[in-house]
């Protein structure tokens, strides 16, 4: 049965996160609608792993400080950050911000790498906030503090009370979509024609673990099953899609980097 590598650099639109390629673009396959598969399965696949832990969407710590119940936020520099560096960029924009407000705290952050706890500490009193709307996790999930909810009361030291991880991904989920027919390629991710795996996100082939990959590293995913995905209704190929997400759903960037996917035919 054939078989045909996919990659995010060969891509005929999108991104590294979320991409497509036409037919006519893959060695061994035929121009959009005029190859017709019954099934595909996909065998294996290769990720560049250089997705920052720090990135736009969260890369924000909030606190309230008591004196004048001034709200702070501190922003740190989207990248790839060990716990220890973290702890550092965090002080320093706590200390930063605060001195916007007049109130001038400093702040030092430390980490226990015997409790694997983080400490935040402040010349003022101060509460740590949850993630603020449009954040889905903030700097709160790095260093083991709430998402959900404020700390209970004002003090100068606050101490994590989860376990602090610099592993913002445990998975890397990737997704396949074949999309059918003869009409123009569409550019986007609601056309999946896979059958979902059940109790997985729709579409997902792979959950690829990825916490104890370090930053640069090539993960690989291999199917140690047969299953095979049905084309629905039309079997004639128009082009595929690829999505590489987290849990949620939410694509994850690897900054210009690749990944591929090498499927099976029939």
């Amino acid at each position: 049965m054939p078989q045909i590598w996919v990659s995010s650099f060969s891509r005929a639109g999108g991104t590294d996160s979320q991409f497509w390629v036409n037919t006519n673009s893959i060695q061994g396959l035929g121009a959009p609608g005029q190859t017709k598969f019954r099934r595909l399965r996909p065998v294996s696949a290769i990720v560049c792993w250089t997705a920052y832990n720090v990135d736009a969407t969260d890369n924000t710590l909030v606190v309230v400080e008591q004196a004048g119940a001034k709200s702070v936020t501190a922003s740190v520099t989207p990248g790839n950050y060990d716990l220890p560096t973290i702890c550092t960029a965090v002080a320093t924009a706590l200390t930063a911000a605060s001195a916007q407000t007049g109130n001038a705290y400093t702040y030092t952050v430390s980490y226990s790498t015997a409790t694997a706890l983080v400490t935040i500490t402040s010349t003022g009193a101060f509460s740590i906030q949850p993630p603020v709307a449009g954040r889905l996790y903030g700097l709160n999930q790095l260093l083991g503090f709430s998402m959900s909810s404020p700390s209970n009361a004002y003090a100068t030291s606050q101490v994590g009370p989860r376990v602090a991880s610099a592993q913002r991904y445990p998975f890397a989920y990737l997704k396949c979509s074949a999309v059918t027919g003869a009409s123009s390629w569409v550019a986007g991710f609601s056309n999946d024609q896979l059958s979902p795996q059940q109790g997985q996100l729709t579409g997902v082939f792979a959950t690829v673990p990825t916490a104890a990959a370090p930053f640069g590293s090539y993960v690989t995913w291999q199917n140690t099953t047969i299953e095979w995905h049905m084309l629905s209704n039309d079997p004639t190929l128009h082009h595929l899609e690829f999505s590489i997400t987290d849990e949620n759903g939410t694509p994850i960037v690897l900054n210009g980097q690749w990944w591929a996917v090498q499927l099976e035919v029939d």
